[in-house]
């Protein structure tokens, strides 16, 4: 992070080395949001940053630290072989993971290389209590990689047309739709 805006003030990152130095720049004042101040940290007020040339003095400072950061690692969901347990992955509950895990698929791989609809068949024939669009749409958007809260309108509809061709297949009633 370089810098931002909390409330009426620049919030910028000037790193431990710098910060006593920053600190006594005009305008510029001790981060201190939760109570304790954060050393490498400054608040410049808004009179500090009203012509573009003040506010990129305070930029520049920020990214004389910043720049001099190693790259972040990114988070890999992936194991050492390279895969990606269904424990990873946010669309998998614990029931969930554990119903997979009884069918032997434990890594998205898996159920990525399935297919939704036969990764959803093989769990309703597994567990037929669990024939519903919820499920489903999380199975898709595992696949997706997509978090199901975030799901589009097109896959919440491939979750409720694989209930339908699903309690057809196995010869489960249709759930009626409640009028209220």
């Amino acid at each position: 992070m370089l810098c931002g805006i909390v409330g009426q003030k620049l919030m910028v990152r000037v790193g431990p080395d710098q910060h006593a130095k920053a600190l006594s720049l005009k305008h510029a004042s001790v981060m201190d949001i939760t109570g304790k101040p954060m050393k490498g940290f400054i608040f410049v007020s808004p009179k500090g940053t009203k012509s573009i040339s003040e506010l990129k003095k305070w930029i520049q400072l920020g990214l004389n630290f910043t720049s001099s950061l190693p790259p972040k690692k990114s988070k890999s969901l992936k194991d050492e072989k390279g895969l990606t347990p269904l424990g990873r992955v946010k669309n998998f509950g614990p029931v969930t993971r554990g119903e997979f895990e009884s069918m032997n698929l434990t890594k998205l791989e898996q159920v990525k290389s399935l297919g939704f609809e036969d990764t959803c068949r093989r769990w309703v024939q597994f567990y037929p209590n669990r024939l519903n669009a919820n499920a489903f749409l999380g199975v898709i958007c595992s696949i997706e990689n997509t978090v199901w809260t975030k799901a589009t309108s097109h896959q919440r509809s491939q979750a409720h047309s694989m209930v339908k061709m699903l309690r057809a297949e196995f010869g489960l009633p249709q759930v009626k739709k409640k009028k209220l």
